[in-house]
């Protein structure tokens, strides 16, 4: 090896020398930058912190108001699906409005056609005559004054005279059959009758004093009440007392027994032959008496019995009565109660020789 060959190398290694030399330096000053930029990094964080203008304790206000605020909200749309769920029930729930009286009378039964009324008028009459052609053999009947008085109470007078009396109706054995029978079915159609003022009654006791108070117009005159109207109003009360009755009064069982009891006693004297199933078959003829009671009294016209007609020539006994309904009536002269001005015929009164 030369002399130059070793400069160069010599050199070579020098300049090396100097080139790693000088990398050295500028690798120390990278980590000397690197190492004061980590070094400032917290006061870059102060600096932002500073500048957002928010501390740790504000922080957490923030998110503890946040989280009630949250609450508050799920509270009020609880309540608001709540009165949403309210209302719709409530709409649900709303009161029909409430029909005109006239649709009243649509729950209401119709009223019974005449021809009904007359087929129930003929069976009774022919169950009194047979009850009496099967039970009665007569004989000369004499009735003392408590007979009479015992009669009188149930069947009223055998005619308007005021001196008539039924011991001298009933002292020609030949009228004694049709006076018997007269007897039964004015006691019959008295104790049906809403104005019969005896204590004996087949209608309901309470509809019948409810009806007598709400006829009884008391001393009014004749300008002071619109008949008309009035008398609209207690057919519809008379219709709907009689609707809504429940079936164990049409006819209760125990007001039959005891007026079947009453006219029992009543005939005792005009009875001398005791057979058969007398006391059964007066009970059921009380019984169809009441139901037509009811239904007479559930028209929509007050009804009236006809104990004589216009023939003043006919001769004979009213075995029973005929029917009218009164379609128009006008406040009693007397101040009391309304008497009838116009009326419609359904059946004539029966009248036997």
């Amino acid at each position: 090896m030369s002399d130059a060959d070793g400069n160069a190398n010599n050199t070579e290694i020098i300049g090396d020398g100097t080139t790693g030399a000088n990398r050295t330096d500028d690798g120390a000053k990278d980590e000397l930058t690197e190492a004061s930029g980590l070094a400032s990094l917290p006061s870059d964080a102060a600096a932002t912190s500073s500048m957002t203008g928010i501390t740790t304790g504000q922080a957490v206000g923030i998110g503890f108001g946040s989280a009630i605020g949250g609450v508050f909200l799920l509270l009020a749309v609880g309540l608001f699906f709540h009165f949403i769920r309210k209302g719709n029930l409530s709409r649900k729930r709303r009161p029909q409005p409430v029909p005109p009286d006239s649709a009243a009378l649509d729950l209401l039964e119709q009223p019974l056609a005449h021809e009904t009324i007359r087929k129930d008028m003929r069976s009774l009459q022919t169950g009194i005559k047979n009850f009496v052609d099967n039970y009665f053999r007569f004989e000369k009947v004499i009735l003392d004054a408590a007979g009479e008085a015992q009669i009188q109470a149930l069947a009223g007078r055998p005619s308007q005279d005021s001196k008539s009396s039924w011991s001298d109706a009933l002292g020609d054995p030949s009228l004694q059959p049709l006076m018997t029978r007269a007897i039964i079915s004015r006691a019959l159609f008295a104790m049906i009758d809403p104005k019969y003022d005896g204590n004996i009654t087949l209608l309901p006791p309470d509809l019948k004093g409810a009806y007598q108070s709400l006829h009884d117009t008391g001393p009014s005159s004749r300008r002071s009440i619109d008949v008309h109207q009035r008398t609209r109003l207690l057919s519809l009360w008379r219709r709907i007392s009689g609707h809504l009755l429940s079936p164990s009064e049409r006819p209760d069982q125990n007001q039959v027994e005891g007026v079947a009891d009453e006219i029992a006693a009543a005939l005792a004297p005009l009875r001398h032959q005791k057979s058969g199933n007398y006391h059964a078959v007066l009970r059921t003829l009380v019984a169809s008496a009441a139901k037509l009671g009811m239904n007479l009294f559930e028209q929509p016209h007050e009804w009236r019995a006809l104990w004589s007609t216009s023939h003043s020539g006919k001769r004979g006994v009213a075995v029973f009565p005929g029917l009218s309904f009164i379609t128009e009536v006008q406040p009693s002269d007397k101040g009391h109660g309304f008497e009838a001005v116009n009326s419609m015929r359904v059946c004539k009164v029966v009248i036997e020789e």
